[in-house]
C-alpha cells in the first residue's frame, strides 16, 4: 500500500492509503490516514472550515497526539485559515474610504 493525496468535492485533502496500482478516482474509498473532518463542528463558515482543514492537512495534525505535541502549529494553521479573511477585511476599508474620499 502507498499514502497518496486525496482532495474531496468540497476541496479538503486528505492523505490516504491505497493498493500500489490502485487509479486515482478510487483514492476517495482509501484507507483514511489523515486529518479527521472534524472542523464540520467549529460553526465556521465553509471557505473558512475548508482552509482550516487543509492548514491541518499541510501540517500533518492527523491524530489528536499530533495537535497536543504541537499546539504552535495548531494556532499557525487556524492563523493561515483566517488570513484571507484578514486580507478582506483590510481590501474592504481601503476600497470604502477610496470611495468616500471622490
Amino acid at each position: 500500500m502507498i499514502e497518496v493525496e486525496y482532495m474531496d468535492d468540497r476541496g479538503r485533502k486528505f492523505a490516504v492509503k491505497v493498493d500500489n496500482a490502485e487509479a486515482e478516482e478510487m483514492y476517495k474509498y482509501g484507507i483514511p490516514v489523515g486529518p479527521p473532518d472534524i472542523v464540520d463542528g467549529l460553526g465556521l463558515p465553509e471557505e473558512i472550515a475548508t482552509r482550516l482543514h487543509n492548514e491541518l492537512f499541510q501540517r500533518k495534525l492527523w491524530t489528536e497526539k499530533d495537535v497536543s505535541r504541537n499546539p504552535k502549529a495548531v494556532f499557525a494553521a487556524l492563523q493561515a485559515a483566517l488570513r484571507v479573511n484578514q486580507q478582506k477585511i483590510m481590501t474592504a476599508y481601503h476600497d470604502y474610504e477610496k470611495e468616500t474620499d471622490s
